[in-house]
């Protein structure tokens, strides 16, 4: 595959899976929110997120359903930090697990945690004292 064709299947990608950021748009920031489950399939992940939100009576919570597909390459340095920057922007870093992030970016435990690290690392030296 071409560098032309890698560098349009990825933002068709990135397109496809992080649709999700509207609908984590409309749920309240102060909500707790909790993976139920990741279903892990051949090309995709499924992420079933419990919100728990404000104004329903106590109890009562919503569902989100997010479609993840797995990249159909494996994705360069760069291009998983360009989905863990997304995935933190959106918060979901904070309630994924490492394994699971690794199920969606097809690669290893031991690289998302390094890569996190690199993601806070930078963030540290880029945020204003």
């Amino acid at each position: 595959m071409s560098d032309s064709s890698k560098d349009f299947v990825w933002k068709a990608f990135l397109r496809q899976t992080l649709y999700a950021e509207d609908d984590l748009q409309r749920v309240p920031s102060g909500n707790k929110m909790e993976i139920v489950n990741a279903a892990n399939r051949r090309w995709h992940v499924t992420l079933y997120i419990k919100v728990h939100m404000d104004d329903l009576p106590d109890g009562q919570w919503a569902m989100l359903v997010i479609h993840w597909k797995k990249p159909t390459f494996n994705l360069t340095k760069d291009q998983r930090m360009e989905v863990l920057t997304e995935l933190e922007r959106i918060g979901l870093t904070k309630i994924l697990t490492q394994e699971t992030l690794a199920h969606m970016l097809n690669t290893t435990n031991s690289t998302i945690q390094k890569s996190l690290s690199d993601l806070k690392k930078a963030d540290l030296v880029g945020s204003p004292s």
